[in-house]
């Protein structure tokens, strides 16, 4: 059993400007939860992402400039609306025993709603600001 969580956000900012802020690691450190130190050896597929917690999950998915996914799951889907408008979405995938009890997916749940709202709503601020 799988469960897929995703939020999304609309910026007022050209889709190849999202992907530029996207992939500058400097960045991350600006918006994301967790500080993104490194990408070895740069944004591509089979790249490892070094964060400031000690995380390192290799980037599985790198389609420019659309689609970054990373670890087990975690992506971000990058689509133009209009020349000047750009939606993100962020999205994490979770499988086995924790999709299974309804009290920790519901835990987990708001816990995502809560962090990765606010983690978009910085990266809207940073992109339009």
């Amino acid at each position: 059993m799988s469960e897929k969580l995703s939020l999304s956000v609309t910026i007022n900012c050209p889709h190849h400007v999202v992907w530029d802020y996207i992939t500058t690691t400097a960045n991350w450190k600006k918006w994301y939860i967790d500080e993104l130190i490194d990408v070895t050896p740069g944004w591509q597929n089979g790249a490892i992402l070094s964060f400031g917690s000690g995380q390192k999950p290799t980037l599985t998915l790198c389609e420019p400039p659309n689609l970054l996914q990373w670890g087990k799951g975690a992506s971000l889907k990058i689509t133009e609306i209009a020349p000047y408008s750009t939606e993100i979405e962020y999205s994490h995938k979770l499988e086995g025993m924790f999709v299974e009890d309804p009290l920790l997916m519901e835990e987990y749940r708001q816990g995502f709603l809560k962090d990765v709202g606010g983690m978009l709503e910085k990266l809207k601020n940073h992109l339009e600001g």
